[in-house]
């Protein structure tokens, strides 16, 4: 709803919602194979049901009067949004026969139910001013409210500026023939960040059943440890920046630099075990991000053949200023994923782990170097981080063995256009990271129960026949294969996002137009990665920290090449 109450004045109020109901049914039959369970088996069931419910209203008044050269804008308004999803279940085993799948037939039956809310609310206020479109300004303030902080912490202030100025317009700036438009502008803004989960500064209570005497009885435990002093991660960013137009706008460039400052990060890190639990989501730490953003793009059109391009990179470089306290570094990982370090001093998430030297041939190649009492031939030689001449495999003798950032990263689109056809093309790339891949140490576990990749088939046999160097043997002790320099790969790539072909139909007899086209996307990707995917950002759920776990691939799932074929008519 839009209404203008009085001159210049405008009210605008925006309601939404989206609402998702799921319900599933599954029966698995008495002659169906289990885990572990061959047939005849109890048969089980369940009934499972999802309801998703975000609903908000947005308030904005706007007052934007005509003062001639001069252009006035300003907005106060409020924003609340709720999001609430309801769960429940009721599962049955020991059906009396195969026929009846209901769970109220079931001889013994099972059921759970929960409920998760999360809740924002903004006040906001914003003013736009220009004159003649040389001088631009910005200013707005926000106050914003998440309920998933402690009740004394919920409400943070966010406030930003901006200026611009057209240098072109000016009467003492050179006039080029060749230069159609110059601006300059800066601007200055501090966001916040909530992504969390929804009860994370609370003590989450769990239920448990407990045998008293011979009798079975239900209870409860802390799940979590309480965190009410928990609020707002913020980052504070200034952004430099120019952008020029040249030759009647056929090409046009953009170039800006930044530097943001994020404080009071909200990190998971280790508590005493006398607590009772492992970890506390906190604000902890300083990290610093500063980089330079550069990007161009040209259009024109040769007789029949119109062509538009651009091309952009992005360099940035990330320093961790601050930890908490004494602390000087944060690890985040376990022994059969991988670990990031994040250290004082140095880039965020770096891997950590044993450096490898080569595998152990024999004996008394083993008894001349350090070593872990647990080693044999063919398994990996490591290097003694900590110098006390003994390899630890735990995080003592562990050291850096690389680095997830990368130095740049680019983005290429291009359209090219002739008479009714046109072409399109989006490619991506990155260089200069690294990424470890996690998954690979299970698929070379040839000590395990699941199937391996092939590669292990040259793996070290014996000192005659050492294979290729890079598997250890069989039959040796796990901890001698896991977090490791071996796992750790280029993650350089280029990726042709997507090629799309299409075909317009001119207009007929002015009852309608129609376009058929043809599109892939990820089409062809160029990387020597081995994985699934190269633009893995972070490991699988790993405490919360996905910030400081960057690279480590614990199973990304495939990207999959989609051919599209489709048409589009507008009458």
């Amino acid at each position: 709803m839009n209404i203008k109450p009085f001159k210049d004045v405008s009210f605008k109020t925006n309601l939404n919602g989206v609402l998702n109901n799921n319900r599933n049914h599954d029966f698995t039959p008495s002659n169906i194979a289990g885990f572990n369970n061959a047939p005849p088996r109890d048969a089980s069931g369940g009934e499972y049901f999802y309801n998703y419910l975000n609903y908000g209203m947005d308030n904005l008044l706007t007052y934007s009067p005509v003062l001639g050269d001069h252009k006035l804008e300003v907005t106060v308004g409020h924003i609340f949004q709720k999001n609430t999803v309801n769960t429940g279940n009721a599962t049955g085993t020991k059906f009396p026969d195969d026929l009846v799948d209901y769970v109220s037939a079931a001889n013994q039956r099972d059921g759970s139910s929960g409920m998760a809310a999360y809740t924002v609310e903004s006040f906001l206020s914003r003013v736009n001013y220009s004159y003649k479109g040389k001088y631009l300004f910005t200013a707005a303030f926000n106050r914003e409210a998440s309920s998933r902080f402690g009740s004394n912490n919920r409400w943070g202030s966010f406030p930003s500026a901006s200026v611009g100025w057209r240098l072109s317009q000016e009467s003492f700036f050179p006039k080029f023939n060749w230069l159609d438009d110059a601006k300059l502008r800066a601007s200055y803004g501090i966001t916040g960040n909530n992504n969390i989960g929804n009860y994370t500064s609370q003590a989450n209570i769990n239920t448990s059943n407990y045998v008293i005497g011979n009798t079975v009885v239900p209870g409860a435990t802390v799940g979590s440890f309480p965190n009410t002093y928990l609020g707002w991660e913020q980052s504070k960013q200034i952004d430099i920046g120019l952008d020029l137009s040249l030759l009647k706008s056929k090409i046009s460039f953009t170039a800006e630099f930044y530097r943001k400052l994020t404080t009071n990060m909200l990190l998971s890190v280790e508590i005493p075990a006398v607590s009772g639990f492992n970890n506390l989501i906190t604000n902890i730490g300083k990290l610093q991000n500063k980089g330079l953003e550069l990007g161009v793009n040209y259009r024109d059109k040769f007789n029949e053949v119109s062509v538009n391009t651009g091309f952009n990179i992005s360099f940035n470089r990330n320093k961790v200023l601050a930890i908490d306290g004494d602390r000087n570094a944060l690890l985040s990982g376990a022994m059969y994923d991988g670990y990031n370090i994040s250290e004082v001093g140095k880039p965020i998430g770096m891997f950590y782990g044993f450096k490898v030297l080569g595998i152990y041939q024999n004996q008394a190649q083993i008894n001349a170097t350090p070593h872990n009492p647990n080693n044999i031939p063919g398994t990996y030689q490591y290097f003694d981080g900590n110098g006390d001449g003994v390899i630890s495999y735990d995080t003592q003798d562990m050291v850096v063995i690389g680095n997830p950032n990368p130095k740049f990263t680019w983005g290429w689109n291009w359209n090219l256009g002739y008479k009714h056809f046109d072409l399109s093309m989006l490619l991506n790339g990155s260089y200069g990271g690294q990424i470890y891949w996690a998954v690979e140490m299970n698929l070379a576990n040839i000590d395990g129960v699941f199937n391996v990749i092939s590669d292990v088939q040259n793996r070290w046999k014996s000192e005659q026949n050492p294979g290729a160097g890079k598997w250890p043997g069989s039959n040796t002790y796990y901890f001698t294969r896991e977090s490791n320099s071996q796992y750790v790969y280029s993650g350089n790539y280029i990726w042709i996002k997507n090629i799309t072909l299409g075909y317009t139909i001119p207009r007929v007899k002015n009852l309608f137009d129609a376009k058929v086209f043809i599109s892939v996307d990820n089409a062809f990707l160029f990387t020597k990665y081995p994985g699934n995917n190269p633009e893995v950002n972070a490991a699988r759920a790993n405490n919360g920290n996905d910030v400081i776990s960057p690279g480590r691939d614990g199973e990304a799932y495939p990207v999959p090449r989609t051919i599209s074929i489709g048409a589009r008519i507008n009458f």
